[in-house]
């Protein structure tokens, strides 16, 4: 049996993967270019591409005095809008309070602008970008490494004034494609090694300056189903991870990393047991590696941090305890956004901190109404639809679907279940906008409905917009007044801010983060977060309260609000 996998599993490293979980099985794989990569019985490298493992050469790599270098030249360049800074323990990078996380970015539409955002953090005092294969499929490492080479290439920044920092190991895309057995191949050193290599080609670089292993839940490390169902292997936290570290330990050998540390998106209530069980356990691994190489290399934690999930907890371990228990660089995610429970719902819902126009200025439900019934009357109206109806089978097969070009209907006949505003956000952009896309594309090939498909394209999408506006013009009464709750905590530092930066700024303030990594994927979102005279602001007279003041403030909010789900 021969098993070819697409390049999107290669670029994500699965074919490492699964060739040990099947050591049997024979695989070709095709990577982004088109060439075929031959493999081993341990190990395949997805790329022929040799890397340089001189340690001793500094010019590809973030160091102290380079990132140091950085922000002179900043301040000598406008000394009037100086960068909160921070210098990281252990590395002694010096480093800008406010990170550039390259999630969602990469997409074929608006690259333009998404490396125009890139560029102008750079330039701005945000030397820490976070990447990862699992982003977008490696495109927004292939962007984000275009950027950062023209930068270099231009003399605008060097290479050693910039921290990049890469996410590595478990995704929950593995553990969907691969089940439970995907929770301790995720730490195997052949996987870290394929992943570590695909991202060093995307971004065209020769070093990853930190590389983060993502954490899989602790309680599922305990028993892993081998390849016969009849047969389980049980592995301790303690053997995965030093056997995960050991690894990362011979890649900062190599020179292709500097350094590592641990990273989860997985939030929980924070449990003193397990974070004394886990302090214990790394403490053990990293003994252990001192003994085998003299010294470590793990130097920092990531875990979410924001106005409702305020305590940096993942899998019930606190984060921030373990960090200031090891001396390590903290880096949190995810600061605008959270994921809550209502009092009426079982499953957690999704929320930005963001500002929502609440569209006062136009009557939103006649103008949803009317361009519904215009997106309906197309559909009724299609010459495909006609055909389909009464029976009748076209020759031509590559036509899309009836039920990707019937929007209307679709919206009409579901629009009581799309209540949740950022949900539908998410399936717009990722999931209708897409699927028309793709069968516009295949129906305007037929001249017979070309016509009918240029109208459609314009009149669904007015459509969709319509309804975004119609869902932000419900939320935005919440949103205002959970903005106005949060400024009133301090006054002061958080006046004439938007709920985002309001929720960023109080982040920074808080100290329990050195970086927020943050999503800026529009230059607007650059100069709100990093240009802003109130976001660079220190001299205040008043101190800010605990973030868990602002945590209250926000629970008390969602507690009280009326359900508009």
């Amino acid at each position: 049996m021969q098993c070819t996998l697409p390049p999107s599993l290669c670029t994500a490293g699965y074919g490492t993967l699964l060739r040990r979980l099947s050591p049997s099985l024979p695989f070709t794989l095709h990577n982004k270019r088109g060439g075929e990569v031959s493999h081993n019985n341990s190990f395949f490298l997805l790329n022929r591409r040799s890397f340089c493992t001189n340690t001793s050469n500094n010019n590809h790599k973030a160091t102290p005095k380079g990132t140091s270098k950085y922000f002179e030249r900043l301040s000598s360049q406008n000394a009037q809008q100086t960068p909160l800074t921070t210098q990281l323990p252990q590395t002694n990078w010096l480093v800008g309070k406010i990170g550039f996380n390259g999630q969602k970015i990469g997409f074929s539409e608006g690259k333009g602008v998404q490396s125009e955002a890139i560029s102008l953090s750079l330039r701005n005092g945000c030397n820490v970008i976070q990447v990862s294969g699992s982003f977008e499929k490696g495109q927004s490492e292939e962007l984000i490494g275009a950027t950062l080479n023209r930068l270099f290439e231009e003399n605008e920044i060097q290479r050693e004034e910039v921290v990049v920092v890469n996410r590595i190991g478990y995704t929950p895309s593995l553990s969907n494609i691969l089940g439970d057995s995907a929770i301790f191949p995720t730490l195997s050193p052949s996987l870290l090694q394929s992943q570590i290599t695909q991202s060093l080609e995307n971004l065209d670089l020769k070093c990853i300056d930190l590389a983060l292993l993502h954490l899989p839940p602790t309680d599922n490390l305990l028993q892993i189903r081998t390849n016969s169902p009849s047969q389980t292997q049980t592995y301790s936290l303690f053997d995965s991870l030093l056997s995960a570290f050991l690894h990362l330990e011979s890649e900062v050998e190599q020179g292709r990393i500097q350094y590592y540390g641990l990273t989860s998106r997985e939030y929980s209530t924070p449990s003193s047991h397990k974070t004394s069980a886990f302090t214990q356990t790394l403490t053990n691994i990293l003994d252990t590696i001192r003994s085998k190489k003299g010294a470590h290399h793990f130097v920092a934690v990531e875990y979410p941090l924001n106005l409702f999930e305020a305590q940096g907890s993942v899998d019930g371990i606190s984060f921030p305890k373990v960090a200031h228990d090891f001396n390590l660089i903290r880096l949190s995610q995810r600061p605008l956004s959270a994921f809550f429970l209502t009092p009426t719902q079982k499953d957690p819902k999704y929320v930005r901190f963001a500002t929502v126009d609440s569209h006062s200025d136009i009557d939103i439900t006649k103008e949803l109404k009317e361009k519904m019934d215009q997106t309906i009357h197309l559909e009724e109206t299609c010459l495909l639809m006609k055909l389909r109806e009464k029976g009748v089978t076209d020759d031509n097969k590559n036509l899309p679907a009836s039920k990707d070009i019937s929007w209307g209907r679709v919206l009409a006949s579901s629009h009581e279940r799309l209540r949740d505003l950022w949900e539908w956000k998410f399936i717009v952009e990722n999931q209708i906008k897409p699927t028309l896309d793709e069968a516009l594309q295949k129906m305007s090939s037929d001249p017979r409905y070309l016509g009918w498909t240029l109208q459609y394209r314009v009149v669904a999408r007015e459509m969709l917009k319509r309804y975004t506006w119609a869902l932000e013009s419900i939320h935005s009464s919440f949103y205002d007044k959970m903005k106005n709750e949060v400024e009133c905590l301090w006054n002061e530092g958080l006046k004439d801010m938007n709920l985002s930066q309001m929720a960023l700024k109080a982040l920074i303030v808080s100290g329990q983060s050195d970086v927020v990594l943050t999503g800026m994927r529009t230059p607007e979102y650059v100069e709100q977060f990093l240009l802003s005279n109130e976001m660079l602001r220190t001299d205040y007279q008043t101190s800010p309260p605990p973030l868990s003041s602002f945590n209250e403030v926000v629970n008390n909010a969602f507690d009280e609000r009326k359900d508009p789900y």
